[in-house]
């Protein structure tokens, strides 16, 4: 007796695994669609509005496409989100998908049609046309290609003139889609150690901060600015005797809040723990004001190593203007009243922590560059950073809002 197999299972699994290809490609389909958004915004709550999605849910969504495609994709930063050079190449594609699915529905264009063809009108023109005018396919005269800057770029390094190194890096963070990528830890340190080398052509110094500013600093790029920072003070201020405590005060020269912080920091001078100040309130006509309030409040100024070690050894309290830590620093600073913006240096001393102190107090006013110090002052390993919030650019609590002079109280 033969027993003929049944064929219906066969095709139901056939059917069945036709309905998971489906199912995959729908949603590939929406995750290329959420890849597109992301993309565009930079935001993972813009991208969910854009698709009428929850921001969760879009977190879960990048996170599957993290998954899938075996990429980070995007790096936080103070500005958003920054697509991977990977993102970047996925670009032109993902946008193309997202053009295609809003053209098919797009209920304001007209269905095409098939007119009726007449040939007594419907005739080409008599005019004699030239062909379109194009430079010929070929480059000109010493034009490099691509592929050549491409190669060019790859092999600059430490051996090279500082304007092709800085050539490198500005051309790394700014060409076009597929192509662009943020720089490495590394990258970002050898740029800024030539600004302030003074080694910089003052075109590329000013593309380079512009670019940077403009899509967001990522974690790794700051780090390599503090370290470019660190061995800079290094150099020109030399090194510092340990303290106890860092407190970073950078404030802007359009905030009128009193300092009290100046105040708490004497008091921790007073229990016996060594603090070092270092900051400024920019580089035009107000740039002196901690040094009067300071000066009221019996916290020493110090211009030198040497005045420092004096301040430390007689009261544990020192504050250096960011004149003094370095000059070249503090014009970049002044490039704010050129460019209109802030630079990555402007970030990155709030975490040079220039005495290596075990404890670095600072205030953040954004809560995204909150995250933006963290991240990086982890990946510098940092033994312990407190990041609070700040009004006036340095981190303190005010219980209540007191416009009195500094001065004064300091006095009384």
């Amino acid at each position: 007796m033969t027993i003929r197999h049944n064929d219906k299972p066969d095709r139901n699994s056939a059917a069945l695994k036709d309905v998971e290809t489906i199912g995959s490609r729908i949603s590939n389909g929406r995750l290329a669609l959420v890849l597109d958004a992301l993309l565009e915004t930079g935001s993972a709550t813009k991208a969910g509005e854009r698709l009428g999605l929850q921001t969760s849910q879009i977190s879960r969504l990048l996170a599957r496409l993290r998954h899938d495609l075996n990429d980070p994709l995007f790096i936080r930063s103070g500005k958003g989100l920054i697509p991977t050079a990977f993102a970047e190449g996925l670009r032109p594609v993902a946008r193309s998908l997202a053009a295609g699915v809003d053209a098919i529905f797009d209920t304001r264009a007209g269905r095409p049609g098939t007119p009726p063809f007449d040939e007594r009108w419907n005739r080409p023109t008599q005019q004699a046309v030239p062909l379109l005018k194009t430079r010929p396919s070929r480059l000109l005269d010493g034009e490099p290609s691509l592929h050549d800057l491409e190669a060019k770029f790859a092999e600059t390094g430490a051996a090279d003139a500082p304007t092709d190194r800085l050539l490198k890096y500005c051309a790394t963070i700014s060409t076009g889609a597929g192509r662009r990528r943020s720089l490495t830890s590394s990258e970002a340190e050898d740029a800024v150690s030539i600004v302030l080398a003074g080694e910089a052509d003052p075109i590329q110094l000013g593309a380079l901060f512009a670019i940077m500013q403009y899509r967001g600093v990522t974690p790794s790029e700051l780090a390599g600015v503090v370290n470019a920072v660190r061995a800079h003070l290094g150099e020109v201020f030399g090194r510092l005797a340990p303290v106890d405590l860092d407190w970073p005060c950078y404030i802007s020269p359009n905030v009128q809040s009193p300092p009290w912080f100046f105040h708490a920091a004497r008091l921790v001078a007073r229990a016996g723990h060594r603090v070092l100040l270092h900051g400024g309130t920019g580089s035009g006509p107000v740039s002196g004001r901690h040094e009067i309030v300071l000066g009221c409040a019996g916290i020493p100024v110090c211009r030198d190593r040497d005045a420092v070690a004096t301040a430390m050894a007689a009261g544990n309290i020192a504050y250096i203007p960011l004149a003094s830590l370095s000059s070249q620093i503090y014009r970049v600073f002044g490039l704010h009243r050129v460019m209109g913006t802030r630079s990555p240096v402007n970030s990155a001393l709030t975490l040079a922590n220039p005495a290596g102190a075990r404890v670095s107090l600072m205030g953040v006013a954004n809560p995204s560059s909150r995250e933006l110090q963290r991240d990086a002052a982890m990946l510098l390993s940092a033994e312990l950073t407190i990041i609070g919030s700040a009004r006036c650019g340095s981190i303190q609590s005010v219980p209540q809002h007191d416009a009195s002079s500094p001065v004064r109280r300091a006095q009384e």
